[in-house]
């Protein structure tokens, strides 16, 4: 055990392989979870679509009906991953396991969080590829014909995260309501700190909840959100009204807010692994 906040890479790298290695099972069940549910659906609708899979517009549909599927697996996904923090020690020897490897509460910390995010959205990528192959072996078995779901859900994931300011821009320019006037530039950095903002909420609730974290961290979200609108109301304060007084007052409060609050609550998830480890100490000590 080395107790202190320092970083080195080296013995980072050496202790993310040794966790890949201690942990690749478990990452490769969940694939399989993943792939199998996936391709259950999709099997489902091509049986159902069955008698018009031979003409390009129903497998078109097909093909967007399951990317829309995977999308949503997806945004439950990665709250999802960043809420697993301590999910490999919610035992007192699972713990003890961890925290007794070679290298400083830093590297542990950022090892546990980019292994528990990352590895996630590795499995979901592994059960995209094993949906496909279940999916397309079926619609050739059922129909004699089939639909490649994952060139087009991936391509497009890609197109839109290059491109979401332009996205933004088409529906200014369309007439879309907005609650303030704002370039597409500045929505599209809001929409990515809001990413972060959520982000860094789940890890905050993977470290204080541990077991359950998802579904204890969506209710305290829900519940502070509640509490949010009622202040708002007994104040009689209205948020549209206020953010339209000004519009770069306005952007330059939600930069800072989500910045200041995400790095809090990331400090908030490493000072409460630390916690763990103190705790840790203590036992082993006995």
């Amino acid at each position: 055990m080395i107790m202190n906040d320092n970083f080195k890479l080296s013995r980072f790298v050496m202790l993310s392989k040794q966790h890949v290695a201690n942990t690749w099972t478990y990452y490769v069940k969940q694939a399989m979870v993943m792939g199998l549910g996936m391709a259950l659906v999709a099997c489902i609708i091509i049986w159902n679509m069955r008698h018009g899979f031979d003409t390009e517009g129903v497998r078109t549909e097909y093909v967007s009906m399951i990317s829309g599927i995977m999308g949503l697996v997806l945004l439950v996904l990665l709250p999802l991953s960043a809420s697993m923090l301590m999910n490999n020690m919610k035992t007192k020897q699972e713990r003890i396991s961890f925290m007794v490897l070679p290298a400083s509460n830093l590297e542990k910390f950022l090892v546990r969080m980019l292994h528990s995010s990352i590895g996630y959205l590795t499995c979901f990528v592994a059960g995209t590829v094993i949906a496909e192959l279940i999916q397309v072996v079926f619609a050739f078995m059922v129909t004699q014909h089939c639909a490649l779901i994952t060139p087009h859900f991936y391509l497009g994931i890609m197109s839109d995260m290059v491109s979401i300011k332009d996205h933004i821009a088409v529906a200014l320019n369309s007439g879309a309501k907005m609650p303030f006037e704002a370039s597409a530039a500045k929505l599209a950095v809001m929409c990515y700190l809001a990413f972060v903002m959520i982000h860094s909420s789940y890890t905050l609730g993977g470290a204080l909840f541990r077991k359950h974290a998802w579904v204890l961290t969506s209710l305290c979200l829900m519940a502070w959100s509640m509490v949010r609108f009622m202040i708002m109301g007994m104040l009689s304060v209205n948020p549209m009204e206020l953010f339209s007084v000004n519009q770069d007052w306005m952007f330059t409060g939600y930069v800072a807010y989500n910045i200041v609050l995400a790095g809090a609550f990331y400090v908030g998830a490493y000072i409460i692994f630390k916690r763990a480890q103190g705790i840790n100490n203590s036992i082993v000590n006995l």
